[in-house]
């Protein structure tokens, strides 16, 4: 509410509230006087009487007042005090004086700032105060969408029809140390490097209950280096071709077990051996569970399944090898289940060259199983041999021990489809 009083002098003043007890000047008679409060008499008290200053001197005069220094020393305290109670209180009140002040440019009333007679006060505005801005509220963390179950898949699928083609290329990596243990030769050893590159096509020619039967399959490509050093430094390199590289096999499953043979000829005995070490492209169907299986799911091969791994040049097969499924993942537009076998394997060699060595292997194997052809997309693994035996060196049998690791990697593409026109790649 306005404060009205008048001068001792009569002339009438109105000022804010917050005026109360400031100390302004008469235009008319040239006294100070002070503000009076609200609840005192509507005259204000002179602290400096008339006639003690220039009569002549106006509104835009200089008129008197208190010491420019006096006034600076005694403002800086209350403006520190203004500060501090505005800063702790954080009041809206403060903040809308200051802005108000700012937009109007009205200084409040000081001993050098005269009250303009009858300036009308205007009311102050009944808005409601402006609460601090609140901080943004807490919102429940979102809950992860659920995944979309996987389906359940049955690994073993369908088997292709008669006449589907599949163009599969290997690569083979070893390294193996052999050291030998002899009267003459204690300490001597050797170490192989071997890089084999194989390509052939598998065409199917028999199905039997949902499963390939037969195949026919033609040796495009197989070949590679070997380098040996032994423990003297001596080194020697070869370029070799395998013994059934351009050959066409015939593959037939009878029970559970693959046999090939030459189609048209009679193996050597070289090709023989050769034979006997061949896996079938569709043999990784063996070692699957029946039934549908999700991501996560594991098995082990039973022994049948692990002596089907080594293959039957193998005997005394033991050890424990899990298979389990990953995931599902597509490559090339198939979908893939990839499998990974890992585990050991233990066998006795019987290979006529190796005389009865017996075999470790530490496996870690993965394979992209594809759902539509039942075959391996991709496979990938490395596999660590180490090997105990007596062998004929230099007419002396000495023992011998061997180290080594070997490495696959291989691709397969669909050569040719009876039922869909053009090759589809799987990878």
């Amino acid at each position: 509410m306005p404060i009205t009083f008048a001068c001792q002098c009569g002339t009438p003043f109105i000022a804010r509230d917050e005026q109360a007890g400031t100390i302004g000047v008469c235009h008319s008679c040239g006294a100070q006087f002070v503000v009076p409060l609200p609840d005192e008499p509507p005259v204000a008290k002179c602290v400096i009487p008339t006639g003690s200053v220039t009569p002549s001197a106006t509104v835009t005069d200089r008129r008197p007042g208190l010491d420019p220094i006096v006034a600076i020393l005694t403002a800086i305290p209350i403006l520190i005090l203004l500060g501090l109670v505005s800063y702790l209180t954080w009041t809206r009140f403060e903040a809308d004086t200051q802005r108000e002040q700012l937009l109007s440019r009205e200084p409040l009333v000081t001993a050098n700032s005269p009250i303009v007679p009858n300036a009308p006060k205007e009311p102050p505005k009944n808005e409601p105060p402006v609460k601090p801005a609140e901080p943004p509220p807490t919102r429940a963390p979102i809950a992860p969408a659920k995944e979309k179950a996987e389906a359940s898949v049955d690994l073993r699928g369908h088997a292709p029809p008669v006449g589907f083609s599949f163009r599969e290329v290997t690569r083979f990596e070893a390294q193996t140390t052999e050291t030998a243990d002899g009267a003459r030769r204690t300490g001597v050893s050797v170490t192989t490097d071997m890089v084999r590159d194989v390509e052939q096509v598998y065409t199917i020619t028999a199905v039997a209950n949902d499963a390939v039967t037969g195949c026919l399959i033609k040796v495009i490509k197989g070949e590679g280096t070997i380098s040996y050093v032994d423990s003297k430094g001596v080194s020697q390199k070869q370029d070799r071709v395998d013994d059934l590289a351009s050959e066409v096999i015939l593959g037939q499953n009878v029970g559970s077990a693959w046999s090939y043979s030459l189609q048209g000829k009679k193996p050597t005995l070289k090709q023989e051996q050769a034979l006997i070490r061949m896996r079938p492209l569709f043999e990784s169907r063996d070692y699957l569970p029946v039934g549908k299986q999700k991501s996560g799911a594991t098995w082990d091969l039973d022994s049948t399944q692990l002596q089907h791994f080594l293959g039957s040049e193998f005997s005394a097969v033991s050890g424990k090898v899990r298979g389990e499924l990953l995931r599902l993942e597509r490559i090339g537009g198939d979908l893939c289940a990839v499998i990974e076998y890992k585990g050991t394997l233990k066998g006795r060699d019987e290979l006529p060259q190796s005389q009865g060595a017996i075999r470790t292997f530490e496996m870690d194997q993965v394979v992209y199983l594809s759902l539509k052809y039942g075959v391996s997309a991709k496979t990938s693994g490395e596999t660590i041999v180490t090997s105990t035996g007596r062998r004929k060196i230099g007419g002396e049998i000495v023992g011998v021990t061997s180290n080594g690791r070997i490495s696959v990697t291989s691709m397969t593409t669909v050569e040719h489809s009876r039922t869909e026109p053009g090759a589809v790649t799987m990878n």
